[in-house]
């Protein structure tokens, strides 16, 4: 049986973005089974979408509502978090054992973008981890492409200067 044409764009939309949004999501829910679930519920609700009122600007709508599942999945994590006393509680990428070799000047960089404020480093993932432009970005987050502009500049302004050789490095 031949596909119809709304299942052949929501194939080429899985193939397209899948892995991207599943690497933001885990940025977000730290661990790769909850970011799967955030995933695949975000292309379920694409299906429910008519696609002629997402003609324009499909990337943006699927990391919005990407992002909006992920801070909902994280926020019922977090409220069946165990309490304090019952063992190693932090994220799944936060333990060194599970951290992917890379090499030393990424590891810098990556420490150094941990450091900025939430949205900033939320904006410098959307860009080049997801290959937003700022419009898109600012209709993610809901805000403006001049937001989203200024920072991005921010962000890249302080890690231009927070990158910059010490003496010691020297």
């Amino acid at each position: 049986m031949p596909e119809n044409e709304q299942t052949q764009w929501i194939r080429h939309l899985v193939e397209r973005y899948q892995n991207r949004l599943l690497h933001y999501a885990q940025r977000i829910v730290g661990r790769p089974e909850l970011a799967q679930d955030v995933v695949q519920d975000v292309f379920l609700r694409l299906w429910q979408q008519d696609r002629q009122q997402l003609d324009g600007h499909v990337a943006a709508w699927l990391y919005r509502v990407c992002r909006n599942r992920a801070i909902d999945v994280l926020g019922k994590e977090r409220r069946m978090l165990p309490s304090a006393h019952c063992g190693d509680q932090r994220l799944w990428h936060e333990r060194p054992e599970n951290n992917l070799e890379i090499d030393d000047e990424q590891q810098r960089l990556s420490k150094h973008i941990e450091r900025l404020p939430d949205k900033q480093q939320e904006v410098l993932r959307l860009k080049y981890e997801g290959g937003l432009d700022h419009k898109q970005i600012a209709e993610c987050l809901g805000s403006t492409a001049g937001y989203v502009t200024r920072l991005i500049y921010l962000a890249t302004s302080s890690l231009r200067q927070q990158m910059q050789p010490t003496s010691e490095d020297r």
